[in-house]
């Protein structure tokens, strides 16, 4: 089994489980914010507009997308105009996305500030 193809069985299970478990989790756990990493949802390259829609379906509050999140140039609007996607915090300025968002708990209304940070480790 190549790298791809590693990526797509690896993928494909995770999206499903957070779409089949996300109210479970929120109700077992009682999370302040569901946070999720959705860089690799759709077959292990980037997000969807269907897997994004999916996703706040279910119940995640927030998505942290990494160095595949242009892979679909189908998610760029949504990416340009959404509160729960983030992009890396420490791509240049004038990259698509917001640096950071913050999720405010529906019990509480305690807030969670959301940033990621992307690294690359040469080897």
């Amino acid at each position: 089994m190549n790298r791809r193809e590693k990526w797509q069985s690896s993928s494909t299970p995770g999206h499903s489980a957070v779409v089949a478990q996300a109210e479970s989790l929120r109700d077992t756990h009682r999370f302040d914010a569901l946070v999720i990493n959705a860089e690799n949802a759709s077959d292990g390259a980037g997000l969807m507009p269907r897997q994004y829609k999916r996703l706040i379906d279910a119940g995640v509050d927030a998505m942290t997308m990494g160095d595949h999140l242009y892979r679909r140039a189908e998610i760029i609007p949504i990416v340009r105009k959404s509160d729960r996607i983030v992009r890396p915090a420490n791509y240049p300025g004038s990259s698509t996305g917001k640096r950071w968002t913050i999720v405010e708990s529906d019990d509480d209304g305690r807030a969670v500030s959301i940033e990621r940070f992307e690294q690359r480790l040469d080897s």
